[in-house]
């Protein structure tokens, strides 16, 4: 569709002669996005040696933890990383509590939970999962995760 006398009186119309455009430039923002939220993840993660200092217990500590899906983390070819999010001194092991559970209603890759717990949620008056924990709002997060698992 080329420029006439119809089409000069919306500026936009490129936009409806050339839809995949939109899309394409859609896509481009989604992967300039995730590309930026990936660099903020390892940027905000810690290895099994910072997790262990983080809360004051033994790395073998962290391990069990870790091997009972009470900690969110991200396989790597050097170990795994831990999130800082989930770090609070304030609880008794030292991470917030609820994350074997969220991650079993969701049923999400690492990404997809980290979001979630870091995404504001209107149901949670715009705040986030995780600033639910860490204020010791386990139940609403829990019954919120499992609402969403059923929908995923």
């Amino acid at each position: 569709m080329g420029f006439s006398k119809d089409n000069l009186s919306d500026p936009l119309f490129i936009i409806d002669d050339d839809p995949d455009e939109f899309v394409r430039f859609s896509l481009l923002k989604a992967e300039y996005k995730r590309m930026k939220m990936r660099e903020e993840i390892l940027a905000n993660c810690v290895n099994l040696r910072g997790a262990a200092q983080l809360i004051s217990k033994s790395q073998n500590y962290v391990k069990r933890l870790d091997q009972r899906g009470e900690l969110l983390s991200l396989h790597t070819e050097d170990g795994k990383l831990f999130p800082l999010i989930q770090f609070d001194s304030n609880f008794t092991k030292g991470i917030v509590p609820g994350l074997k559970e969220i991650q079993e209603h969701l049923q999400l890759s690492f990404f997809g939970v980290y979001m979630w717990l870091t995404a504001e949620l209107e149901m949670l008056y715009n705040d986030t999962p995780i600033d639910y924990l860490k204020k010791n709002k386990v139940k609403e997060v829990l019954e919120l995760a499992e609402e969403h698992g059923y929908m995923l």
